[in-house]
């Protein structure tokens, strides 16, 4: 499956890249994508049109990306419990639900995060207490498949010792955004010396004060 939507990639891309003038985005074909949420108490693996996709922890809801639209059998195997299976139709572009189980609560929507970097230097971020990488200097970047909640956003400059934090309501509905920029403060510097004085911020020179 996986090999099918790569060659069908690959000659989508030179095929209208010869004809058009447009974006080589514009020739991926459309995939559809798998949101599997487990309601057991045994980690299972999901099995895709006969190609293993990955695990799902028990009350954990997962999505799966890539996969070519079309009919198609669905696996959840187990070590406790007896195989189950689904048969669905994969839309293009859509996301399609597969629940299955009771013993555990269903675990909350999934959503997205869009994360701007507007400082000069990179900054690792975090979602509630987990690290999500380094974000470099003017970057943006989206972060799926986190749980719907109200969290608390961190990212932190080793370089300077800046650390940003938010607290930030993640929907499922639209992306949530979050542009990582420094605080803005202000500072009164009076000079009384017979020299004048040049000043620093950050490792840059922002200006000069006049004696007196």
């Amino acid at each position: 499956m996986r090999a099918s939507i790569a060659a069908l990639t690959a000659a989508s891309v030179i095929v209208t890249g010869c004809a058009t003038p447009g974006s080589w985005r514009d020739a991926l074909p459309a995939t559809s994508t798998l949101e599997v949420s487990n309601r057991t108490e045994e980690r299972v693996q999901i099995v895709v049109k006969g190609a293993a996709e990955g695990a799902v922890e028990p009350g954990e809801r997962k999505r799966f990306r890539w996969l070519a639209p079309g009919p198609a059998h669905i696996l959840a195997m187990g070590t406790l419990t007896k195989r189950r299976d689904t048969s669905v139709t994969l839309k293009a572009g859509a996301v399609h639900l597969w629940e299955f189980g009771e013993a555990r609560p269903a675990a909350p929507p999934l959503a997205e995060l869009v994360v701007e970097n507007t400082l000069k230097h990179p900054v690792h971020i975090s979602v509630a207490s987990k690290a999500y990488g380094v974000l470099l200097a003017g970057d943006t970047r989206t972060l799926r498949d986190l749980s719907a909640a109200e969290v608390t956003l961190s990212a932190l400059a080793r370089e300077t010792g800046l650390q940003v934090a938010s607290r930030v309501t993640l929907t499922p509905n639209a992306p949530s955004h979050w542009r990582i920029a420094a605080p803005m403060s202000k500072a009164t510097v009076i000079n009384d010396s017979p020299v004048s004085l040049t000043l620093s911020l950050d490792g840059h020179e922002v200006g000069q004060v006049l004696a007196g």
